[in-house]
């Protein structure tokens, strides 16, 4: 009897007892094995690297997120649109949780600023260090007094010098914001590795070279 027929000839697997054997005692736990493993996985899902990357390499081009029916006009333009909408959508994230302790991003990097130096610090000091440039410091500095995250004292020997300092309430902040503003660091870049976020910040670092010259 040919292998067709020897198959044909077996009953359904529901009443064959060797398949019946075969499914409960090999089939079945495997089964389970691959789901409770699939589970695990799906459990870490928002904190495994490995799944973040398989996100990112799905990523649509910036000229299909921007549904832009032609190519850009130069590499240039489309390296410098991808920088800004990144940029935006980074900083929504980040305004997001800032607001959440009643604070603006300026707003952190003053008091971050203050913290690093762990010393009271002049106006133009703060602005030479501030990440994005603000124009209207002394209205950030004014907001901060009144929310009672700073202190401003008037240098004695020179009156037109002001030295803003941190308060308690400045300090607990930052120290509540200090661990949800790590995890949100690792989750819009966690899925690079050590050497490609090391040449990203090589490259940014380049691209301002321009504007220096």
């Amino acid at each position: 009897m040919g292998r067709f027929s020897i198959c044909h000839a077996l009953p359904p697997p529901a009443t064959n007892p060797y398949v019946a054997f075969y499914v409960a005692f090999y089939v079945t736990p495997q089964k389970r094995t691959l789901t409770a493993t699939r589970e695990k996985k799906d459990s870490n899902f928002h904190s495994t690297r490995w799944f973040a990357y398989g996100y990112a390499m799905a990523e649509k081009s910036l000229q299909q997120e921007l549904g832009k029916k032609k190519p850009f006009e130069s590499p240039e333009k489309e390296a410098m649109l991808n920088i800004a909408r990144t940029s935006d959508q980074f900083q929504n994230r980040f305004g997001k949780l800032f607001r959440e302790f009643g604070l603006t991003g300026s707003q952190h990097n003053v008091l971050r600023i203050l913290r690093g130096e762990g010393r009271p610090l002049r106006c133009d000091e703060i602005r030479q260090r501030m990440i994005q440039v603000v124009p209207a410091m002394t209205g950030l500095l004014d907001r901060l007094e009144k929310e009672g995250f700073v202190t401003r004292t008037r240098c004695e020997q020179d009156g037109r010098v002001v030295h803003v300092d941190l308060t308690t309430k400045a300090k607990t902040v930052l120290q509540k914001i200090d661990g949800p503003l790590t995890d949100l660091y690792r989750e819009c870049l966690g899925h690079l590795s050590r050497a490609e976020l090391e040449q990203l910040s090589s490259l940014l670092e380049k691209a301002r070279q321009s504007l220096r010259t």
